[in-house]
């Protein structure tokens, strides 16, 4: 049961950091799309 724990943890990080370098890049005009797109991803 932990390592799902773990590697839930490290999936939410792994995320946000591409949505970070995605807004960063310019692929996304606004934070908020970059965001839905993550969103998207994870669910």
């Amino acid at each position: 049961m932990e390592e799902i724990i773990i590697f839930t943890e490290q999936f939410h990080q792994s995320m946000e950091e591409l949505v970070e370098v995605l807004f960063k890049n310019e692929y996304f005009g606004f934070e908020k799309d970059s965001q839905n797109y993550g969103n998207k991803i994870y669910n």
